[in-house]
């Protein structure tokens, strides 16, 4: 488990709730930027700075940050964190460096169901059985392993499923079961 801070700037908090959801669903431990909800609420600039400080010391206790770049936008409090984060030497990705989002959203679907059919091997899992095979004989799970052996697939997500001899000695134990 890794903890992660989520910096960027407020306009892209949709792409930052996207990837704060698909880390914690790997396990991560996720920190944000606190998302004004509350319309009649307007931070004054002590609140404001407060508000920086405590993103700040989100950063420190991070193992890394991952950083909303759309379009290649940073704005200028998350120059400040990206500074922050190399003065600490914390691991930092980057929003656009990251597979497109479907890609890793596609991994982590059936890294969930190569483990469930990993740990179900007597059940009835034919359906799900097909599935993984369907997925491993095609264009997407051959363009992720590509993507994988070029080191492409970041490191935050599992990916045991774009293990060649993985999801074939799965698959092959499924067919040959007595």
């Amino acid at each position: 488990m890794k903890i992660i801070t989520i910096c960027g700037s407020m306009k892209y908090k949709k792409q930052m709730m996207e990837v704060a959801q698909l880390q914690a669903l790997e396990g991560n431990c996720i920190f944000t930027p606190i998302y004004q909800t509350i319309k009649d609420i307007t931070p004054n600039s002590v609140q404001l700075e407060l508000l920086k400080q405590e993103h700040l010391k989100k950063i420190e206790l991070s193992d890394t940050i991952i950083v909303i770049n759309k379009d290649n936008y940073i704005g200028e409090f998350t120059k400040i964190e990206l500074e922050h984060a190399k003065k600490l030497g914390k691991e930092i990705i980057y929003y656009t460096d990251l597979i497109d989002i479907k890609q890793i959203k596609r991994i982590i679907k059936y890294e969930k169901l190569f483990n469930e059919i990993s740990l179900n091997i007597n059940d009835d899992i034919d359906d799900k059985v097909k599935l993984l095979e369907r997925y491993y004989k095609s264009k997407n799970w051959k363009k992720d392993f590509e993507d994988e052996e070029k080191g492409l697939i970041p490191n935050i997500i599992s990916k045991g499923i774009l293990s060649e001899d993985g999801i074939y000695n799965l698959l092959d134990n499924y067919y040959n079961k007595e």
